[in-house]
């Protein structure tokens, strides 16, 4: 069993930076001269904040994230952890843990809002320790069997008794994806031998 997908990492793009910067610039002024009074300027800068917006947005054509998908795999395996070309051994890992916050395309709300919002299943984490260095990064899940195979991936960690932590977008710990309450984690406990 072997899940396989590409990390996340910042987008160095410098135009996008320089962009993102003068859009940022452009409605900061415009909000400071609006409250203190110099209504017009301030709607000429906000017009000119929403065009540049526009001209950046056509000029990428549309890659205008702040993060982006790299060619860079990570691949976890029962025995192993991959990122990119360096592997670890899981034997040798401590503190693993993975923050597994949605799949691209899965609608969800944060917290107890009713607005809802579409992942691009770029916000999962995967962090640990080895030889007293931190290693980690984002991960990219593209679909709900993307999912299952990183789920199928922790159940073998769980019949290895790997210690581990896998906790969802909330920060509150599962178990195989699941949140469960005691009489549930006592079932899980009693199957997986802990």
């Amino acid at each position: 069993m072997e899940f396989s997908t590409f990390i996340i990492v910042k987008n160095t793009d410098k135009t996008v930076k320089l962009g993102s910067a003068t859009v940022l610039g452009l409605v900061i002024g415009a909000l400071i001269l609006g409250v203190t009074g110099f209504v017009k300027a301030a709607s000429v800068l906000f017009i000119l904040a929403v065009v540049a917006g526009i001209i950046m947005f056509a000029i990428k054509k549309g890659n205008i994230q702040p993060y982006i998908l790299s060619k860079t795999k990570l691949i976890i395996t029962p025995a192993t952890i991959k990122i990119g070309e360096v592997e670890y051994e899981i034997e040798k890992v401590k503190d693993l843990k993975f923050v597994i916050h949605s799949y691209a395309g899965l609608r969800y709300s944060e917290g107890k809002s009713r607005f809802y919002q579409t992942s691009d299943g770029t916000l999962n984490y995967v962090s640990f320790t080895i030889d007293g260095r931190d290693v980690g990064c984002r991960y990219y899940l593209n679909s709900e069997k993307h999912t299952f195979i990183l789920c199928q991936v922790l159940q073998q960690f769980y019949y290895q008794k790997v210690p581990f932590v896998e906790a969802d977008r909330d920060g509150n710990q599962t178990y195989l994806l699941k949140r469960l309450n005691e009489e549930e984690l006592a079932a899980f406990k009693t199957k997986y031998g802990y």
